[in-house]
């Protein structure tokens, strides 16, 4: 069974105050600031002030806090020097130090246009901050519900946010350009420094492995993400393919590597440990048919099409695995293969797959679905075991009659099970208009409030984020002008309540028991760091 790990830190009552974070001389990528300073024995309450000017003169800020940090979200400016300080109340000031702020990714990345929020119903939205990541020059920003940026991963830095982790903490692909086709998988802080890699290994350094698209961080403390496999099979030879009447072109420009196996492009889900050894690992091609391929897929999402036009210099991209979960209840896995059009759920200590919902090929077979997806992106596993996606619907237009145009939709499906027969249900669906049209990439998030943040590159003019009620209004839409369509992807984005706040739930303590010469003082949170401070004195000064 896995364990959490508690980390408490005993604050001591012989403990003096001392400025925390930020450090002095440190330069911060965000202007949502959390300062934070240690105890100060006997102390009720404590002042705090931010100012332009290492006099104070004049300070920006004035606050006094019974805590022992205090959130700044409006007087910070980005490219901008501050200093702040501390006291016990009525006492004299501590030491102040000196931060300064960097540039907004517009500054840095030579952007001519900022971010555009064309709809904002403050009623309707749900409030806090949305964290997104681009492949658009390999970099992630946080903005607010007016489109002001409060975080980026750095000028300095190429880091593609692909989610958080229970501790706050962000995950994603480190970009180096010395690696190509690489993104390595990372951990990584709200400061941009890199908590935990993938370790980069022959394959990565050659171009041909490496991680993709999804990282997460497992309740053991291990990571979890896809390394792809190459292995040679045949060119698919079938002359009847079900939806299709005429011929493909692949077939005639991949003759001439028919008589031999070919490069296919598979890929494994992987478990590293904290030292990077892999503990654990499903290789796809141990568990799908080969028989199964996208052979309905035309010339813009064209697999097979690509690779012999090309002259068979590269393998075929056969699985494209975008998304992960794990369900600790279960002990389950949950993927999305986007050149399948298939999420597959995994039994983690058997290995064996315990259902495949999507489109039926040839080989595997899938649960019955009212509905379809094609090209899906992004996973969420509700509460409540449904799941939540984003259909890219590639293949719509020909699974739903009247379209002139592909279209997306956001999707919530139920999988219900009947004397072991599993059956999936879409529970709510809202199909974006065709010049919100996403071939690849993007994600559905259902928020804490009911609504839908769905995110995708755009058909026309870019990418977008939109939240939508259940109801289907438009509380919050946002164009990130990342450049138009395929040209400047937004790979995924999320909206929390703020930099430090979590939407995890609440700690509770049991069973902790101090000596009896020790008095419990306090106990609180840390919202910079997943710790829980314990604050006790001693009852009798003599005691050890």
């Amino acid at each position: 069974m896995n364990k959490n790990l508690l980390l408490l830190i005993i604050c001591m009552s012989t403990v003096f105050g001392g400025l925390i974070h930020p450090p002095d001389g440190s330069k911060l990528s965000y202007v949502h600031v959390l300062f934070e300073w240690e105890e100060i024995p006997g102390s009720t309450g404590y002042d705090f002030q931010l100012s332009v000017s290492n006099d104070f003169s004049d300070p920006l800020i004035s606050a006094n806090t019974a805590d022992l940090y205090y959130i700044e979200k409006d007087a910070i400016n980005w490219e901008s020097n501050y200093y702040w300080r501390v006291r016990s109340e009525n006492d004299d000031w501590m030491n102040p130090n000196q931060f300064s702020t960097g540039e907004t990714s517009v500054t840095f990345q030579n952007d001519d246009k900022p971010i555009e929020i064309l709809e904002y119903n403050p009623a309707l939205a749900s409030d806090g901050i949305t964290i997104y990541g681009t492949y658009h020059k390999n970099y992630s920003a946080a903005i607010d519900m007016h489109g002001n940026e409060v975080w980026n991963s750095g000028g300095d830095t190429s880091h593609v946010f692909f989610g958080l982790d229970a501790n706050n903490n962000f995950l994603g692909g480190q970009y180096n350009s010395q690696y190509p086709n690489s993104l390595i998988g990372c951990e990584f802080s709200i400061n941009n420094d890199i908590i935990w890699s993938e370790s980069v290994n022959e394959e990565i350094q050659n171009g041909e492995i490496f991680t993709q698209h999804e990282i997460i961080k497992l309740p053991n403390g291990n990571h979890m993400g896809f390394v792809p496999v190459i292995e040679k099979h045949p060119i698919p030879t079938y002359t009847n393919y079900p939806e299709r009447i005429t011929s493909f072109s692949w077939e005639s420009d991949c003759y001439i590597f028919m008589s031999s196996d070919y490069k296919w492009k598979g890929e494994k889900i992987v478990e590293w440990d904290n030292e990077g050894e892999i503990v654990w690992e499903w290789n796809v091609f141990d568990h799908y048919s080969i028989d199964d391929f996208d052979y309905l897929a035309g010339e813009q999402e064209g697999h097979w099409e690509n690779i012999c036009s090309a002259g068979g210099f590269t393998s075929y991209d056969w699985i494209h695995f975008n998304a992960l979960v794990y369900d600790e209840v279960e002990n389950a896995i949950y993927v999305s293969s986007r050149h399948l059009s298939r999420i597959t759920k995994i039994d983690y200590n058997s290995k064996q797959i315990v259902w495949n919902m999507g489109l039926q090929w040839f080989g595997d077979d899938v649960i019955s679905f009212n509905d379809f997806i094609s090209g899906q992106h992004g996973l969420q596993l509700l509460s409540n075991g449904n799941i939540v996606t984003l259909d890219n619907g590639i293949h719509s237009q020909i699974y739903i009659s009247g379209l002139t145009a592909p279209i997306s939709r956001a999707l919530e499906i139920n999988i219900s099970e009947e004397n072991g027969q599993y059956a999936a249900t879409t529970v709510w669906s809202h199909s974006l208009s065709y010049d919100l049209y996403g071939f690849s990439s993007g994600n559905v998030q259902k928020l804490n409030s009911g609504n839908y943040l769905i995110n995708t590159i755009g058909n026309v003019d870019g990418a977008y984020s939109i939240e939508i009620t259940q109801n289907h209004e438009t509380a919050w839409m946002c164009k990130y002008n990342l450049g138009t369509y395929n040209n400047g992807p937004l790979y995924r984005a999320m909206r929390k309540a703020g930099l430090y706040e979590t939407d995890s739930p609440s700690l509770s303590i049991q069973n902790f028991n101090l000596p009896q010469s020790f008095q419990l003082k306090s106990i609180y949170p840390n919202p910079f760091n997943p710790i829980i401070n314990i604050e006790y004195e001693l009852s009798e000064p003599t005691a050890v």
